[in-house]
């Protein structure tokens, strides 16, 4: 079959529009992906030290346990890191669910308390939230001071002995 002049001509520029659309989406991607673009600033995970667990009368379930979540939460602290810490009041049927959070703001480090209340089985009260002043390490534990509504909160490192089964 032979092809006529015209036809020849309309498939080669059709094919060189194809070539020269296509260098210059090239150009263009090229140059798009040289642009220094800034990324933001991504945020620290928080690091979730653990739950603080015990009961309505202040006996903690794992004095050992406590310790430890204490200490990581007292460290976040000391260095303004991200961090947060639950702590778990039970009774019966009933119960508070603490969330402490550290994280740095600036020049400063903001603590917060985030309370939940539940009754079983499946009654929970409206969560609060409240900005506290600071947290110091005592010989029994940790005070976390000026929670708003709650005030001064004090998780126990040490109940008034371990939870035994």
């Amino acid at each position: 079959m032979k092809i006529n002049q015209p036809m020849r001509a309309r498939r080669w520029s059709g094919a060189l529009a194809g070539i020269v659309i296509a260098l210059l989406l090239v150009e263009a991607l090229a140059a798009c992906g040289s642009a220094t673009l800034s990324s933001p600033t991504p945020t620290p995970t928080p690091k979730a030290c653990g739950t603080v667990a015990m009961l309505i009368t202040g006996r903690l379930i794992d004095q050992a346990a406590a310790e430890q979540v204490e200490n990581c939460f007292w460290q976040a602290y000391q260095h303004c890191q991200a961090a947060s810490m639950q702590v778990t009041t039970m009774g019966i049927d009933a119960g508070t669910i603490r969330i402490f959070t550290v994280e740095s703001r600036g020049a400063s480090c903001q603590v917060t308390d985030m309370v939940h209340t539940y009754v079983a089985p499946n009654h929970t009260g409206p969560v609060m939230i409240y900005p506290c002043s600071g947290v110091t390490q005592q010989a029994v534990g940790l005070l976390i001071a000026g929670c708003g509504n709650d005030g001064n909160v004090v998780v126990p490192a040490m109940g008034s002995q371990p939870f035994a089964d």
